[in-house]
């Protein structure tokens, strides 16, 4: 078990906002300097590098030198904005699947859809960062990479899919895209990447029944309960009485067949429900 994992899979904005900021108020020292960089207050810093050699850029202020040299960091609104995103892009891809399932690898969750659709432009978050428009205030116009310079229109040669270079929600690119303040998804995978996956060990359950008159069949009663239940690397059988051995945690019994039970699950707690609970 990893103690504080965290399942990408998750569809709460409230989580998503706590592990993207989880850096915040952190210290970013630059290249050959002894004194933290300075950081706006409340902001949560993404730096493509261990030590910048240049200053914090918002997205909308810092000078050209930090664009290119410094590390980006977004406001406890832009967490939240992308946090939304999040969420929004995971119910939107994993709801196209048939039959609908989470995400089942980690690449699985970072790696763009091998489809000519809209996922497969991009993976996830960085999706999230398109339609959340982190990167407008460093995409101005004059960076924008038109469709028309990759058509052959102005003979610099045709790009044989100029579509895909839109971001995730169909607005143009930048070629100011890659600059080490022009938030990607590699920045944010970089800062959360260590403590994520795609399962859990931990699961709320939870249960309904009711009894039925036996002349009328109306329900007479009703009744909810939900349990929270872990689930232990221990396996239900261990092969052997010692932790140590390495057969302990084997998935054969003793004659070298395969056990019927795998690892086992321990209820932490349980309550009873209203209906007003669930």
């Amino acid at each position: 078990m990893v103690k504080g994992s965290f399942n990408v899979n998750s569809t709460s904005v409230a989580a998503w906002r706590a592990v993207l900021s989880g850096a915040r108020d952190s210290a970013i020292y630059q290249s050959g300097e002894a004194a933290e960089s300075p950081l706006t207050a409340g902001n949560t810093p993404f730096s493509r590098f261990t030590q910048p050699v240049a200053g914090e850029s918002t997205g909308s202020s810092g000078s050209a030198n930090d664009e290119w040299a410094g590390f980006r960091s977004l406001s406890d609104s832009e967490i939240e904005s992308l946090a939304t995103e999040i969420v929004a892009e995971i119910r939107r891809r994993l709801s196209s699947t048939s039959p609908n399932r989470p995400y089942l690898s980690l690449s699985d969750f970072v790696n763009r859809e091998l489809t000519k659709s809209d996922f497969g432009r991009t993976g996830v978050i960085q999706a999230a960062i398109d339609r959340a428009g982190l990167n407008q205030g460093i995409s101005t116009s004059n960076s924008a990479i038109l469709e028309s310079s990759l058509d052959g229109t102005f003979g610099n040669g045709e790009f044989p899919e100029p579509e895909n270079i839109l971001l995730a929600d169909g607005s143009e690119g930048s070629a100011s895209m890659s600059a080490p303040t022009y938030l990607m998804q590699a920045d944010v995978l970089q800062a959360i990447g260590s403590f994520i996956s795609v399962r859990s060990d931990t699961f709320r359950i939870r249960s309904y029944g009711q009894s039925l008159d036996p002349i009328s069949g109306q329900v007479v009663a009703k009744a909810w309960y939900e349990a929270i239940v872990q689930r232990f690397p221990e396996p239900v059988n261990p092969s052997s009485d010692s932790p140590e051995n390495p057969d302990y945690w084997t998935a054969l019994d003793s004659s070298g067949d395969p056990q019927p039970f795998g690892r086992r699950f321990k209820v932490l707690s349980i309550r009873q429900l209203s209906e007003d609970d669930v």
